[in-house]
């Protein structure tokens, strides 16, 4: 801390006392005593802040020389004792020289000797201007320790803030850090969870690949015996519908009036000469049944009609094949095929039309197509 203001007047007032009891030191060697002693005061009660107080320098220097115009109680009666001795000097001639009321040296001297008297005005001057100078600098020295305490007060308080603040963002960041933790802890048991699931997956699609493969070869197997079962359905109903054949394209104004559908394909078989027998009574007799299939369509319709003997029925197919010209009461007379024996033939019929126009032996039997006595396969 700085020294306060009672301080200083307190060490000028014990240097003045001092100064008005000594014999031998002048003003200006008070003036130096003071200086000197202040500085040591300074220095005592702190460094750091004696460099912050700015002394009035101007009206130091003007103390101190007014100080040293003026003598102390020492000097002046030297001075007396001075002018004693001078006018004791004189000689008398000097003195008988002189004009009448002007002073003679003694008189001068002893003027000058009386003269100091008004010192102690002189120092009471210098003591009132030196205490004013320490009252303005105890006031600065008040308003810098003021200043001073000031500023530890706001440092103390943000120093406290700060402190604060440190301790609110310390906290954060453990709860951050916290949060990470349990975050790349959480992360982890994810990471086992998702390798345990990849490893399952890849379990999963090995079987699955086996079962695939297993399923590829079933189902090839399937097919294999789908097709096997196909062609023995295919067999035995082809058997069965050698006894039989279709009538297309009858008028359907034939079948009105009847209920015995064996009549209207009697009439067309012996109309057009497809069979041996020159009556109809002879081809009804042969045949088993006869009867529609489906509703007309555009005014005729389709009958299909069953033989006792297999040998008549195929003897009425090769009369219709051989046949060039148009039937009379129906557009044609065909075997009755099986729906995968008709499927055949449709795809076939490019290629038996192929062989006909190249004049070679062509037919199609039992779901094979022999051309000149050979089975081809049908291109699909």
């Amino acid at each position: 801390m700085l020294p306060t203001k009672l301080t200083f007047k307190k060490n000028f007032k014990n240097y003045f006392t001092r100064s008005k009891k000594a014999t031998g030191p002048t003003a200006s060697s008070f003036d130096g005593e003071v200086s000197g002693n202040m500085a040591d005061k300074a220095e005592g009660e702190g460094s750091a802040h004696t460099n912050s107080v700015s002394v009035d320098k101007d009206s130091l220097a003007r103390s101190g020389q007014s100080a040293a115009n003026t003598p102390t109680h020492a000097g002046i009666e030297d001075g007396n004792q001075a002018a004693q001795t001078t006018s004791e000097t004189i000689p008398e001639s000097e003195r008988s020289n002189q004009a009448p009321g002007q002073p003679t040296a003694s008189s001068t001297v002893a003027m000058d000797a009386n003269t100091p008297a008004s010192g102690d005005s002189e120092l009471r001057n210098v003591e009132s201007r030196l205490m004013a100078v320490l009252s303005k600098l105890s006031d600065k020295v008040d308003n810098i320790n003021t200043t001073t305490e000031a500023m530890r007060r706001d440092f103390d308080t943000r120093l406290r803030e700060m402190g604060a603040g440190l301790k609110d963002n310390a906290e954060k960041v453990a709860a951050v850090e916290q949060s990470i933790s349990f975050a790349h802890d959480s992360l982890g048991e994810q990471k086992d969870k998702i390798d345990t699931l990849e490893k399952d997956v890849t379990k999963m699609d090995l079987k699955l690949w086996a079962a695939e493969g297993n399923n590829r070869e079933l189902r090839k197997e399937l097919d294999e015996v789908k097709n096997q079962m196909a062609e023995k359905f295919n067999d035995t109903e082809r058997r069965s519908r050698e006894y039989s054949i279709r009538v297309r394209g009858v008028p359907a104004a034939q079948l009105v009036g009847t209920t015995d559908h064996r009549k209207p394909v009697a009439a067309i078989l012996v109309k057009n000469k497809l069979v041996r027998t020159a009556t109809e009574e002879d081809v009804i007799r042969a045949m088993e049944i006869a009867h529609p299939l489906g509703k007309p369509v555009d005014g005729k319709c389709n009958i299909i009609a069953r033989f006792y003997a297999r040998p008549f029925r195929n003897a009425v197919v090769r009369a219709a094949k051989n046949r060039d010209d148009p039937l009379e009461g129906a557009d044609r007379v065909t075997e009755d095929l099986t729906k995968l024996d008709m499927d055949r033939k449709r795809r076939a019929f490019p290629q038996m039309q192929a062989a006909y126009d190249a004049g070679e032996k062509v037919k199609f039997q039992k779901g094979q197509l022999i051309i000149n006595g050979k089975t081809v396969a049908i291109k699909d």
